[in-house]
């Protein structure tokens, strides 16, 4: 399972990065509803619940002002989701600790490249 980020490592760029796998991992959740008496199955929406949407457009966005409140938004927001999540994040961005690396294993003596693909 890989270690946690702690929150003064993000800086902008990988704060984007864990959001963006944020998002896409709140959306693959699901509930279900009880409607008109039938249960049906309706994607959660706990990520516009806490703003991730408004978070992400201002971590995008071109003025550092907006993106540094952004960053500490999603700082805030970080220290608050469960390990399940946070590990699923981080599993998902690739994300691992060096530390806890076999000797033989090449990535042991380094961290993850964080660099965005997109």
């Amino acid at each position: 399972m890989p270690s946690s980020i702690d929150t003064d490592a993000f800086d902008v760029a990988l704060a984007l990065k864990v959001a963006n796998a944020l998002k896409v991992i709140l959306e693959n959740r699901t509930r279900v509803k009880v409607i008109l008496g039938e249960e049906r199955v309706v994607p959660g929406t706990l990520g516009e619940v806490v703003r991730l949407p408004s978070i992400l457009t201002r971590l995008e966005g071109r003025s550092r002002l907006a993106r540094d409140d952004a960053l500490l938004e999603f700082q805030t927001l970080w220290s608050t989701l469960s390990e399940k999540t946070t590990a699923e994040v981080l599993d998902a961005i690739g994300w691992y600790d060096p530390n806890d690396l076999d000797w033989e294993d090449p990535r042991s003596n380094r961290h993850p490249d964080l660099r965005i693909d997109d």
